[in-house]
């Protein structure tokens, strides 16, 4: 991801908006949305790391997932959008918790991970 407040799609940091040349989302080495759109990233992160999952599950392998909210102006998508009674807080972490529960539960169903490590860091 580019420089974060160069991609507030709030206008509360930057006034024009999210800057086309600064906000990307990667997949390895190209770029798949430009500028980033963060009101459906945790729903695409999370079929990534589930796919991932899927396509990895009888091998060995680190996994590292990562939500980019702690770090930026908050965003939540839809169905997560207004349902906290903390807010944008709330929803965005709401969010996360779901997006963290989806990919802890495909990784208890996997057949041949007899063997799982699972940390959780908020930073």
């Amino acid at each position: 991801m580019g420089n974060l407040w160069e991609c507030d799609e709030t206008y509360k940091h930057r006034k024009q908006g999210p800057s086309p040349t600064q906000c990307y989302l990667y997949e390895n080495t190209t770029i798949v949305q430009q500028p980033i759109g963060h009101t459906n990233l945790s729903q695409r992160l999370t079929q990534e790391a589930l796919d991932y999952v899927d396509e990895h599950q009888n091998e060995s392998f680190f996994f590292l997932f990562s939500h980019p909210q702690p770090h930026v102006t908050l965003y939540a998508s839809e169905p997560f959008r207004g349902a906290s009674r903390r807010g944008a807080y709330g929803d965005s972490v709401n969010e996360m918790a779901w997006s963290f529960g989806q990919v802890c539960r495909k990784l208890k169903f996997c057949r041949n991970s007899c063997r799982k490590e699972v940390m959780f860091s908020p930073l």
